[in-house]
């Protein structure tokens, strides 16, 4: 199965909606009408006029509440001195360049936010640098990729993986060799919330 067509649900359309067509190529594609966004569709303008509509299962897009435009989801990380962040529109989600004490992966949300970091059984290891992987998309109706940010610790056997998705950040625990304890430790940095035991 076409990969395009895994990812989305293509269709062209003019002023009628014609019925569904194989992806066209890239090289068809003029640009995106961003005035035709909607939450999980984007719009494609092509060069023999009609327009290209690829539907996605999941969101893409989220409404910005100051200018009421759909703006994209984040697919990538933007960086400071000692951070990547992402501001996914609904959540903003930010992760240390480099694990440490006072260094939390944190997701902030309508003032509150929610910060968390492992604390692993092996008190001497080095704090590992944040490996950051970003994949580009091949055409512009792909599916977009969002960010994947890994911790490898060699010491521990435990290596960590963080991917931003349309509603959340989602982690990763990776175990390269099986623990004797199965138990796995965070510290929680709450501001806004409460933590329940359910």
């Amino acid at each position: 199965m076409n990969e395009a067509k895994e990812n989305a649900f293509l269709l062209e359309e003019d002023l009628k909606l014609d019925s569904v067509k194989d992806p066209v190529s890239e090289k068809e594609i003029l640009f995106e009408d961003l005035s035709k966004r909607s939450e999980n569709t984007k719009h494609f303008r092509l060069k023999n006029g009609h327009y290209l509509a690829a539907v996605y299962n999941n969101p893409v897009h989220f409404k910005d509440p100051e200018s009421g435009e759909f703006r994209d989801l984040a697919e990538r990380f933007s960086e400071t001195e000692h951070y990547y962040e992402a501001d996914a529109g609904s959540f903003k989600a930010r992760f240390p360049k480099k694990e440490g004490k006072a260094k939390f992966v944190t997701v902030e949300k309508n003032g509150a936010s929610v910060g968390w970091r492992y604390l692993p059984k092996v008190s001497k290891r080095k704090n590992p640098q944040a490996a950051l992987s970003q994949k580009e998309r091949k055409r512009p109706t792909d599916l977009p990729q969002f960010p994947l940010l890994k911790y490898e610790k060699e010491e521990s056997q435990t290596d960590l993986e963080y991917r931003i998705t349309d509603h959340g950040v989602k982690e990763n625990i990776i175990l390269t060799k099986c623990p004797k304890d199965s138990t796995f430790r965070f510290e929680l940095k709450l501001e806004g919330v409460t933590a329940v035991l359910s």
